[in-house]
């Protein structure tokens, strides 16, 4: 699957691959990035925002957390936002959950 994956690019996803991955030269055009060897990297976005890839297993692995926001239904939580950006949203969680 093919899909943007937010404050980043267009990324490509697998369900059958034990890890969807990120080049890291493309993460460092866009962000500043901050390596700790062997331990972890993290990335500085935009808005004071950061995330840190750990080491885990030979990969550096993410976690993606959301603001967390609180709706009822799933369609109240789709109302809120454009359609394109449920598709976008719901093809970074199927990435998220492929990493796991």
């Amino acid at each position: 699957m093919v899909g943007d994956l937010d404050g980043f690019f267009e990324v490509y996803v697998s369900e059958h691959t034990k890890a969807n991955v990120l080049t890291f030269m493309d993460v460092e055009d866009i962000h500043e990035i901050m390596y700790s060897w062997g331990d972890s990297f993290i990335v500085h976005m935009m808005g004071n925002k950061q995330i840190e890839f750990k080491c885990q297993e030979k990969l550096y692995i993410a976690k993606w957390v959301k603001e967390k926001r609180v709706y009822a239904t799933v369609h109240e939580n789709e109302v809120v936002y454009t359609k394109l950006k449920v598709r976008r949203v719901k093809q970074a969680y199927e990435l998220v959950k492929s990493n796991r």
